[in-house]
């Protein structure tokens, strides 16, 4: 009878800690998202199109890259998705938003 009880409760916290591993996944790579597109607003608010261009190779590996200006503001937004197994796609998306420098036209 033990057995039984530890077999399944052995599975259980095998189940548990695949599902949170993924959850943590997914918290990185949000994260990920978030510093590349602080780095690539940063780089475009400076005028730096080398930075700009640096910090573009750092992007996930399918995703896309918004970029915004308005009154004197760049937005840079970072998305992609990922799947997890049968859940089908999950987007996460990571955006920044810094004031141009002064001198640096908007795009």
């Amino acid at each position: 009878m033990v057995t039984v009880e530890l077999a399944v409760g052995v599975l259980v916290s095998a189940l548990l800690l695949t599902v949170l591993s993924g959850v943590v996944g997914l918290v990185i790579l949000q994260d990920r998202c978030r510093d590349v597109a602080g780095l690539i607003a940063r780089e475009i608010g400076r005028g730096d199109a080398r930075g700009e261009a640096r910090a573009r190779t750092q992007v996930p590996a399918g995703s896309t890259v918004d970029v915004r200006t308005s009154q004197g503001w760049v937005r840079v937004t970072v998305t992609t998705e990922q799947r997890w197994g049968r859940l089908g796609p999950v987007t996460l998306t990571g955006s920044a938003e810094v004031p141009l420098e002064l001198g640096e036209p908007e795009r």
